[in-house]
């Protein structure tokens, strides 16, 4: 018996222990699963109304989880996981146009990924892995970013370092709307305006 409302602009953490229902509830805004009872309506989209399907959800949805990780081409290099973004694809297959170079260069210097953007994505440290899926994300100038537990197995500079930046997403007046998924308060910014608690499956 979950409520939720999430309005264009609002920066929402998703807070709760392990087994509290937040792995559930993402799995229904990607539409990977559908509730058992109620309504649910996302990005303008009314389950079983004209329009709403998995994949128009999906292609204005950034998701970045810690199963992402395993799931990328490991050879391939910083820039070439970015730019895959804008295909919504685990590599590049198609000559990317100065258009969605330039793209890739400019989200890469916002998030720091610049001095390795060579480097293929296995020899990357967890937290330059994690900010080249955030950049992976950005590519497709998503609605909804929504961040799961991105800070998991980073030391503490790592961690204040992607915190600093995931803040300045949040900042961005035409970036996208954000739920940031964690089960540590500290790492709530002042960008999150609001909070949804979960408890054993309840708010």
């Amino acid at each position: 018996d979950i409520s939720w409302e999430i309005k264009d602009g609002d920066h929402w953490v998703l807070y709760g222990l392990n087994g509290a229902g937040k792995s559930t509830i993402l799995d229904i805004i990607n539409a990977y699963t559908a509730p058992s009872s109620g309504e649910f309506e996302i990005l303008d989209m009314k389950q079983g109304k004209p329009g709403y399907s998995a994949d128009n959800i999906r292609k204005q949805i950034g998701y970045v989880s810690q199963s992402l990780f395993k799931k990328m081409r490991q050879e391939d290099n910083a820039f070439t996981t970015v730019i895959s973004g804008a295909y919504a694809s685990i590599g590049v297959y198609e000559d990317p146009t100065d258009e969605i170079r330039n793209k890739a260069e400019e989200i890469c210097a916002m998030l720091g990924i610049t001095p390795y953007i060579n480097r293929r994505f296995s020899t990357l440290s967890q937290g330059e892995q994690t900010r080249v899926l955030i950049g992976r994300a950005l590519m497709s100038e998503p609605r909804l970013l929504i961040l799961d537990e991105p800070t998991n197995g980073l030391d503490f500079v790592a961690r204040e370092d992607l915190l600093e930046r995931i803040g300045n997403i949040g900042q961005d007046k035409n970036g996208p709307t954000m739920i940031y998924v964690t089960h540590h308060l500290e790492e709530v910014l002042p960008v999150f305006k609001h909070i949804l608690l979960l408890k054993e499956g309840q708010v």
